[in-house]
Parts: C-alpha cells; structure tokens; sequence
C-alpha cells in the first residue's frame, strides 16, 4: 500500500471509475488505482468533492492536509467505523480509573525513553568524536527510566516533567551525528527553522495521523487519550501513542 503525497497548488483530484485522477491547471496528469493507496497527504491548495472524500472513507484511506509552512496537521479524514461499542466503553471507563491512567502513562514514556536511549547508544558506536555527549544524555535517560519504572506513585504532571527533562537531554545530544552545514542545533517547530527540524515535524505530523486513523479502525476513540487531556479538535490518544 503506497502513499501519494501532493505538494504543489492547483491540483484536483477526481474519482474516476476505481481510480483516483490527478489534474493540474484543468489537464489530467495521470492517475492512481485505488486499491493501491493507503493515504494521501497534501500540502498545497487542492480541490476534490465531497463523493470523494465519502469513496476515500469507504476505502479506509486516510487524508491529511499539512500545514506547508510549519509541517502541523491541519485536517485529516479517518473513518471512525462502528467497531465494537463495548471496546469504547472500556476505553471510557479506563478513562474515569486515574490509578491505571497513571500506570498507562509511566509505562509509555518508559518505553519511549528506552527507544530514546537505544538510538543514542547506536550513535556513540558510530560517531566516537561525539561518544561523550551520547552517552551522558544515555545516562540521564537511564536515570530517568529508573524513576518511571519504579515510582508507582507518579503522577501524570510529575511524568510529564520527566519526560521534558529527558526530551531536552535526548535532543541536545541527537543533534550530534547531524552535518553542522544542516543548521541542526535543537529541536524547533513552528516553523521548524532547519532541514532536519522539518522532517522530524512532519515525521510527527504523519505518525499522529496514521495513528488516529489505525485507533479508529481498532474501534477506539481517538480523542479520549489516557496521558495527554482531551482537548479539542485532538485526537489525544494518538498524541498518547506519537
């Protein structure tokens, strides 16, 4: 399954049999079977009805509109299917259930912070002029870690603390391994003011929207996450998983 990404203006796309036509400036410029797309992301101004949008929901393929400027996601489409009720209901109830809320959270950013750790750890075999560095932020994850997995007692603000902490130890060392000539000195967004800052914002921008549309499908909803509050206009469950 392949994703068409479409990054200039002017573009409109139409249903056409089990195909998906592309147009630039009232000329057809090829087309795409249906069956072979998985999603579609846009970045400039672009036209398609309201038929297609219902085809693309019938087919569970996703859409994002990207925000070209500051690589965020500034709409998409996921079909929230019928699923199984009683899968949502458990979800609500969990909700409502701070003490597994908690356990939730701690063993996410954990498993998030490993992942962390282990890139940094890869790196310094890698790049030995940079070895320090990497592993001392290594070092403050595994700490970091330490606490998560034993403080049952933490709370969703005391992790979301850790997780700044080890955010702002990770991204000072992860800038290491990166040509100089990139402008990579930090971690930014919107704008992101570098090449790699911009990947990195619509990596983000991506995994969250495929994320909403994988919670969806699963019967969940994506809105009620168990660490980031709801808020609208957000799917906070992805926000949990990205």
């Amino acid at each position: 399954m392949a994703t068409l990404y479409l990054d200039r203006s002017g573009v409109e796309l139409r249903e056409e049999g089990a195909s998906l036509a592309i147009y630039v400036g009232g000329e057809r410029c090829r087309s795409v079977p249906l069956n072979l797309l998985e999603r579609i992301v846009i970045f400039g101004r672009t036209s398609l009805s309201s038929r297609l949008l219902a085809k693309l929901a019938e087919r569970n393929i996703g859409l994002a509109i990207v925000d070209r400027r500051t690589g965020g996601l500034r709409a998409g489409l996921s079909w929230f299917g019928g699923g199984d009720a009683s899968r949502r209901l458990a979800q609500y109830r969990a909700y409502h259930d701070a003490a597994w809320r908690s356990g939730w959270a701690r063993r996410l950013v954990a498993r998030k912070l490993a992942g962390q750790r282990r890139l940094l750890l890869e790196a310094a075999e890698e790049r030995p002029a940079e070895r320090h560095r990497l592993l001392a932020a290594a070092a403050t994850l595994a700490q970091i870690l330490d606490r998560l997995r034993t403080e049952e007692a933490l709370e969703a603000a005391a992790i979301l603390g850790l997780e700044g902490a080890a955010a702002h130890a990770y991204f000072a060392a992860y800038t290491a391994p990166f040509a100089p000539a990139l402008g990579f000195r930090e971690r930014n967004r919107r704008p992101p003011r570098d090449p790699v800052n911009a990947c990195l914002s619509l990596a983000y921008t991506l995994a969250y929207h495929r994320a909403g549309v994988e919670l969806a499908a699963a019967g969940l909803d994506p809105a009620i996450g168990f660490y980031h509050e709801t808020a609208h206009g957000r799917d906070s469950l992805a926000c949990d998983l990205v």
